[in-house]
């Protein structure tokens, strides 16, 4: 039995020893499409309020020209959006590190986080490249997240290291780069870019999630909260629903008008849009159903850019002058 024994712990103690060499050999990539949150919190930091924060998914980086909304709004514009698999909690938990008074945020997110979707390793991917940000993570998720992505993570973590140790580190491709952004926060590398087929992701709503009632009022309850938290900070907030394949929005027709039913009766957010009003034709899309493409860019933005000055009574004198202002200021 004794030898049993000391030839497990030798067995373990050499695992430990593997483990612990790939995490001291371990390093996040500086180029990765993750690691565009740096860059998304360097810019939060510098930019003064009032400012416009739009948060949400990849969709937001990918489908926002922030300097549209700037010419329309004369505010200044941070696309905080990155990637829908960090969830919804995660996401509003980020914005709420960051909102101040004055400041109007616009949360748009996608139809799949009124459904039961499981935490992806995004998540850790985000942490591993701004730690601090463990702070956001939600304790119930912890169990799902390890049984779901640690250990697809772990995979990520080893075949990087292998590699880097064979000389061929990773190189992200293009748009999902780190330097696909610009300077406001938005994924601008796919606009002259070519795709590379017909959409890879096709559907708004994945077929392992479900829109279940506890689902759709769990996300509609953390989005109310969201609403809360910025009227206490003296924010204004307004929800817009996301530009989305229209094909799709036939095909899903049911779940979607349960979701747009919910959210009409139970959110107290208002509402900048209509699912339909975003609605936009194949042609218009990059590689998924909600990746505009640079047609659609801009018409989105346009749109919503429209709608935005609207709601907040801007006239465009009032745009001019502060332009005016603004470069009578610099130096």
């Amino acid at each position: 039995m004794r030898k049993v024994l000391l030839k497990l712990a030798c067995f373990l103690a050499v695992q430990i020893m593997i483990a612990a060499a790939i995490v001291h050999a371990y390093r996040p990539n500086p180029h990765s499409y993750m690691a565009a949150s740096r860059d998304k919190q360097a810019l939060l930091d510098r930019t003064p309020s009032p400012r416009i924060l739009l948060v949400g998914g990849s969709h937001v980086a990918f489908g926002t020209d922030s300097p549209t909304l700037e010419k329309a709004t004369g505010l200044p514009v941070v696309n905080l959006g990155l990637h829908a698999g960090l969830g919804l909690n995660f996401i509003l938990a980020q914005a709420e590190q960051a909102i101040r008074s004055g400041d109007v945020v616009v949360v748009c997110p996608v139809y799949t986080v009124f459904a039961t979707t499981p935490p992806t390793m995004a998540l850790l991917q985000d942490i591993e490249q701004q730690p601090g940000d463990i702070r956001c993570l939600d304790p119930g998720t912890l169990p799902t997240l390890l049984d779901t992505a640690l250990f697809a993570y772990g995979r990520t973590v080893v075949r990087s290291v292998v590699d880097r140790c064979l000389g061929q580190p990773d190189q992200p491709k293009p748009p999902y780069r780190r330097d696909g952004f610009n300077a406001w926060g938005d994924v601008v590398a796919h606009r002259t870019m070519k795709p590379a087929g017909p959409l890879k992701n096709a559907s708004l709503i994945d077929s392992a999630s479900r829109v279940t009632q506890a689902s759709l009022s769990t996300a509609i309850t953390r989005l109310n909260r969201f609403q809360a938290f910025c009227c206490n900070q003296g924010a204004t907030i307004w929800f817009a629903w996301p530009p989305a394949l229209n094909s799709e929005l036939d095909q899903h027709q049911d779940v979607i008008d349960n979701i747009v039913a919910a959210a009409d009766r139970d959110l107290l957010i208002p509402q900048l849009n209509r699912p339909g009003d975003v609605a936009y034709p194949v042609e218009w899309f990059f590689d998924t159903a909600y990746h505009l493409n640079n047609q659609g860019v801009q018409v989105h933005s346009s749109r919503l850019a429209a709608n935005l000055a609207q709601r907040l009574h801007i006239a465009p004198s009032q745009v001019a002058w502060r332009e005016s202002r603004a470069a009578s200021a610099k130096p």
